[in-house]
């Protein structure tokens, strides 16, 4: 394949260069395996010029990805997916409560807690066995913004005063876009857990929905992206919760094939075999 170097426009108004590497990788952490990956950047390659934005790579690749792969397209768009649970984040609080749950702990969601000096809202406090955690939740509505160094900082400082009065075991730090290099560097010299959808260490939030197959409704193609809040607001969350509750399609007014659609793409993201 012909090397070809032009830059590309990040959601953040940055330009850089484009990489081919990092592109096949986005692919192959979705579930696409390397000859459909390989496949869709040589059909694509050709039409992507100097400054085309990132936006319009994710929406060319993601209609190509979905002719091979509906589970892969669904996964591939998880980063943007994870936008809808706007504006203030509250919802995106109560979905990782929900992975965290498939994961074996229970929870508790905005839990006021007394620290030493101070009281704190814990955005979600979790416990399994022996093991509780604390979670912090900072969400974003786009994806160029970066958490800086300011936040684990802050977090930190939650961890302290709480730790004089409480005993728990871990302290997370869960975002929707990525860490700074900095923030990163002292989230883990403090000790805290960090999960951010980048890769550029830390724990990775993308694996970690993965693992469990705890993919949010918000991905879901074939669901009208006017019905998502509506069913954020009746408390689904994960693709699987319109599984469990198959009935609220209806009524939202789905017909039976529209219906069944939904259903179909919901069972392959929740399935662990092949499409």
């Amino acid at each position: 394949m012909r090397q070809r170097h032009f830059r590309v426009l990040k959601e953040s108004g940055e330009k850089q260069r484009f990489s081919k590497r990092k592109f096949l990788q986005s692919m192959f952490k979705a579930g696409l395996d390397k000859r459909a990956a390989n496949e869709v950047l040589k059909s694509l390659l050709p039409e992507f010029k100097e400054g085309i934005s990132t936006k319009r790579i994710y929406q060319k690749a993601r209609a190509h990805i979905q002719k091979r792969s509906r589970r892969a397209a669904s996964a591939y768009s998880l980063r943007r997916s994870l936008l809808h649970f706007g504006p203030d984040g509250f919802a995106f609080e109560k979905y990782i409560a929900e992975v965290l749950k498939l994961y074996g702990y229970e929870v508790e969601v905005s839990r006021t807690l007394k620290g030493f000096c101070v009281t704190h809202e814990v955005d979600i406090v979790a416990w399994k066995d022996d093991k509780t955690i604390f979670v912090e939740c900072k969400f974003h509505n786009r994806l160029g913004r970066k958490e800086d160094v300011k936040t684990p900082l802050y977090v930190d400082s939650r961890r302290r005063d709480l730790e004089k009065t409480y005993d728990f075991d871990e302290f997370w730090l869960v975002i929707n876009t990525e860490f700074t290099s900095d923030a990163l560097q002292y989230g883990q010299c403090a000790g805290l857990v960090l999960k951010a959808l980048g890769d550029n260490g830390g724990s990775n939030l993308f694996e970690f929905i993965k693992q469990v197959a705890a993919y949010p409704i918000t991905c879901l193609n074939t669901l009208r992206k006017k019905d998502i809040p509506l069913l954020i607001e009746r408390e689904f969350f994960l693709v699987r919760d319109l599984l469990n509750e198959p009935h609220v399609l209806e009524e939202l007014g789905y017909s039976y094939p529209k219906k069944r659609a939904i259903l179909g793409e919901a069972a392959i993201l929740c399935s662990t075999g092949e499409e």
